[in-house]
């Protein structure tokens, strides 16, 4: 299941500058969202700081839209490996207190996507029109999924590394050397002439009040 982070808002205000955005991820086992005031320009920032996302495999990013004690949520890009896959953790607190308790709920929640899907999102964000039900989405994969792709890439690359090892001059020489050898190690073993050992006198046969003797291949 894929995992998608959206934004969204109509840009809308009474002439102070102040709208309520909306932040929404999903990552296929848990999800969060709120309501946060911002300025009518707050998208536009989050667009700016992921524009050519990531520059480097140190590149980080992060932005917040409301405050605490009124709904927010902080949103921050990583690089997860040296190979340009992207992660991000959005931290919500949600817009209301729970009762009198004073308390917010809150969520933390992790998904993965790439430099493709974030240039989409950053174009989305850009496309905002005030008055519009504006939505931006981000597609990308959840932590179970993550778990799994990052165990199939390791698996990948150790098959490259093997295959690259095997086309190297000499490998495939050192390799029939290796089989010849362990080979002649079995004829050896198991070429062996068996000897017989005789078991101690008190031990009888199937009634036949004889001594048996027994043989192993093993030659002891």
């Amino acid at each position: 299941m894929e995992a998608t982070l959206e934004v969204g808002g109509s840009l809308e205000h009474d002439g102070d500058g102040l709208v309520r955005y909306t932040v929404r991820l999903s990552n296929g086992s848990f999800i969060a969202s709120t309501s946060a005031w911002g300025n009518v320009g707050d998208h536009l920032q989050l667009a700016e700081a992921l524009q050519d996302f990531p520059a480097s495999a140190d590149s980080t990013a992060s932005y917040t839209f409301g405050t605490s004690g009124t709904g927010y949520c902080l949103i921050e890009f990583f690089c997860t490996d040296r190979l340009g896959h992207v992660g991000l953790w959005a931290s919500f607190e949600s817009t209301y207190p729970v009762g009198r308790s004073e308390q917010h709920e809150t969520a933390r929640l992790f998904m993965r996507c790439d430099p493709a899907s974030i240039d989409s999102f950053v174009a989305e964000l850009r496309g905002f029109v005030a008055g519009s039900p504006n939505r931006a989405k981000l597609v990308g994969l959840g932590p179970q999924q993550f778990i799994q792709a990052d165990a199939a890439s390791r698996r990948g690359l150790i098959q490259a590394l093997d295959d690259r090892k095997n086309d190297e001059p000499g490998s495939q020489d050192l390799q029939a050397g290796r089989a010849s050898r362990r080979g002649a190690t079995a004829r050896s073993i198991h070429g062996r002439r068996p000897r017989c050992r005789v078991p101690p006198l008190g031990f009888a046969g199937r009634g036949e009040g004889r001594r048996r003797r027994r043989c192993d291949s093993s030659g002891r």
